[in-house]
């Protein structure tokens, strides 16, 4: 009986060992003989791949087609019903800033061009409907990268525009005008003046405003 149970402790002790990691372990392999990473280090570093030069890029053709220097003729309404008439004199640039211009008492739009201011704003060479003026020298020599948008209207008993005018007419129709050039085509609408006389004057300050 002591024999059977001398061999069993032996045999538990020995799968003791085994499962703890006894014994004696393996010996690691020497690293080789030689200056191998010295070699390595000592060599000179690749030459770099050529690397092909890029292509040029192509400059867009520019697509901007000035409309004619006509005038264009256009109705708008203001909010008490009043109908107005105002002409479009278009730049020779994209998103041109614009010029509002309002008349006098007892003219109309048609003296802008008259006194050649519209010709003179558009600077595009008198073309259009503008009519030569002796007083176009009076105003100084535009550059000739230079080009305004214009917008005239008759104030209401004017010209081509119904009603009757009146000082809070008169007022409406300015801010109206303001208004409605916003919406044409082709005109920068956040670089807006005003050139008035008479009735005019006031129109382009306190429609602004």
């Amino acid at each position: 009986m002591k024999t059977k149970l001398t061999l069993s402790i032996l045999l538990l002790s020995t799968l003791l060992l085994a499962s703890c990691g006894g014994g004696v372990p393996a010996e690691e392999p020497l690293p080789p003989d030689g200056p191998a990473e010295s070699v390595a280090e000592d060599a000179p570093p690749p030459a770099p791949e050529p690397t092909a030069e890029p292509e040029p890029t192509a400059v867009p053709e520019p697509d901007f087609v000035p409309q004619p220097p006509d005038a264009q003729r256009m109705e708008f309404e203001a909010s008490d019903g009043a109908s107005l008439v105002g002409y479009y004199y278009p730049a020779s640039v994209p998103e041109a800033p614009v010029v509002v211009l309002m008349h006098w008492a007892g003219g109309d739009q048609t003296d802008w061009q008259n006194n050649g201011m519209i010709a003179w704003l558009q600077n595009r060479g008198g073309g259009g409907i503008q009519k030569p003026s002796r007083q176009s020298a009076i105003y100084p020599v535009m550059p000739e990268d230079t080009s305004f948008a214009v917008f005239t209207f008759d104030f209401r008993g004017f010209g081509e525009s119904s009603g009757s005018f009146s000082r809070d007419g008169g007022l409406l129709d300015a801010k109206t005008a303001y208004e409605f050039v916003k919406t044409i085509e082709g005109v920068d609408s956040s670089r807006m003046a005003g050139i008035g006389s008479s009735i005019g004057s006031d129109g382009v300050v306190d429609g602004c405003a």
